[in-house]
């Protein structure tokens, strides 16, 4: 799923993503 779409690409969604795992 991550994989399918590249981080890169948004920025933003990354990092939501990445406080979404960090709480």
């Amino acid at each position: 799923s991550l994989c399918s779409w590249d981080p890169k690409s948004r920025p933003t969604a990354a990092e939501a993503l990445r406080h979404s795992f960090f709480q």
